[in-house]
């Protein structure tokens, strides 16, 4: 099993604004698993909270029948960033490569994607 723990992101403006920080009060119904079972594949994720209260995205990639993802969603209130540049994820994974992908908006059909690499060490 894979895992990847997220604890902060936040836009870089003029000052930092935070658009999720996760605690251990935090309420994570409103963040979702979407698998590659939605074309017929056997991927598994699942989203928790650990003890020390960070969000943590954990599961199977399968690339039985077409598949090869599993991701966690979620869609944040519309935070005004304009001017900024640049994003910054406090991450702690399992050595491999992950993507970020981020909407202008929720309708787009296309994302904006950054893979990054993690490691054991925030």
């Amino acid at each position: 099993m894979h895992r990847f723990a997220l604890i902060i992101l936040f836009a870089s403006i003029m000052a930092p604004t935070s658009l999720f920080n996760f605690t251990s009060s935090t309420d994570i119904k409103t963040w979702y698993i979407v698998d590659d079972v939605v074309m017929g594949g056997r991927s598994s994720g699942t989203f928790t909270l650990n003890e020390d209260g960070h969000g943590v995205f954990a599961g199977n990639v399968s690339l039985e029948n077409n598949g090869g993802f599993s991701s966690v969603r979620h869609k944040l209130d519309n935070t005004p960033i304009n001017g900024a540049t640049t994003v910054v994820l406090k991450v702690k994974g399992d050595g491999r490569k992950y993507q970020l992908r981020i909407k202008a908006n929720a309708r787009d059909y296309y994302s904006y994607i950054a893979t990054f690499a993690t490691n054991t060490e925030w």
